[in-house]
Formats: structure tokens, sequence, C-alpha cells
């Protein structure tokens, strides 16, 4: 009941993390959106873009405590869904790229960095020890081949190669609510750069 109860409370901390700092980040975001250098916004974009299609690639292959994901991105690193989450996270922080200092917009950044690797750090660890009791050796031996974040260039390619997209897969891991959401932010974060 305790490890329930353990889970339960990282899942509810990290919503709540996410929530407060999209909140702090808008707020910050509209005193300074005309300030934001354009070169930086498109950066932004390339990486929001980027991490949400690695987590689309990502939920499109996981079944979550059926059977051990070890093919498409799961074979480049053992967490993807995570490695997507933080690409998104880095470019929205390059939205709040700009010309000149902020000082508030610094510590917002490594606020959010440094809470973000402790929550990610620990959600992991947890994740790895309910995969390691419910897959036992087969877990093992696929920790042991395959890195935890960063997969290697090679890796990438090799698995983008076999990539199938399972729509029915991406739906039912509700992968499209974070699409339909990420996209309105995107919408309400152009807006505020280049036209109000």
């Amino acid at each position: 009941m305790r490890k329930a109860k353990t889970k339960v409370n990282l899942n509810q901390t990290r919503l709540f993390l996410m929530r407060f700092f999209a909140i702090v980040f808008f707020v910050l975001f509209f005193r300074i959106r005309k300030e934001v250098l354009p070169a930086a916004f498109f950066i932004g974009l390339i990486f929001a873009a980027a991490g949400e299609l690695t987590r689309i690639l990502a939920q499109s292959t996981i079944s979550k405590d059926e059977k051990l994901a070890k093919t498409g991105l799961y074979a480049c690193c053992r967490n993807p869904l995570y490695l997507g989450s933080f690409m998104i996270l880095i470019g929205f922080l390059c939205f709040t790229i700009t010309g000149k200092f902020h000082a508030e917009v610094l510590i917002f950044w490594l606020i959010v960095l440094i809470s973000t690797f402790i929550v990610y750090k620990k959600e992991i660890k947890n994740e790895e020890k309910r995969l390691s009791a419910i897959f036992g050796e087969e877990f093992a031996e696929y920790r042991n081949k395959v890195p935890l974040f960063i997969p290697s260039p090679a890796a990438i390619f090799r698995s983008i190669l076999g990539l199938k997209l399972n729509f029915r897969q991406i739906v039912s891991n509700r992968e499209h609510k974070m699409l339909i959401g990420l996209i309105l932010m995107l919408i309400v974060i152009s807006g505020g750069i280049f036209y109000y």
C-alpha cells in the first residue's frame, strides 16, 4: 500500500509542478514577450516539436505493464517519454531568451531545471524498480544493453528506420491530449511574440 501511495504522491507532485511552472512561465513570458529573440523562438519551436514527436513515437510502442517495450525508440534509450518531455521543456525555456538579462528568468530556469531533474530521477528509479519486479531477467538484460536517457545517434537512426506508428496505441496512452495542449500553447506563444 505504501508503494502505491508514494507513486501517487510523486505523480501528483509532478503534475502540480507542471501546472505551477506553466502559470509562472506565462506570467514571465507575457512580461518579456516583445523582447524574445526570433532565433530563440524558432529554436524553441524545433525543440518542442522534436520532443512531442519523440513522445508520440514512444507512446506508439509502449503497452504499459503488458510487455516490456524494447523496440522503436525504446531500443535507443530506456526513457524516451521523459526525454521527449525534457526536450519540450527546453523548447519552452527558449521562449524566454531575450537580448537583455532578466534575473527572474534565470531564477525560473534554475528552479525548473533542478526540480525537473530531481522529480525525473526519482520517477525513473521507481519505474525501473517496478519494471524489474514485473519483467525480472528480461528487464535486467534490457537495462544492461540500452542507455538510461541519452541515445547514441547511430541507435536513433537504426530505430527510426523500423518505426511504425500505432495510432490506436497513441490514443490509448492519451498522447493526443498532450499534442492538443502543446499546439494551443504554441499558438498563444507565437501570437504573443509576433501579433499582440
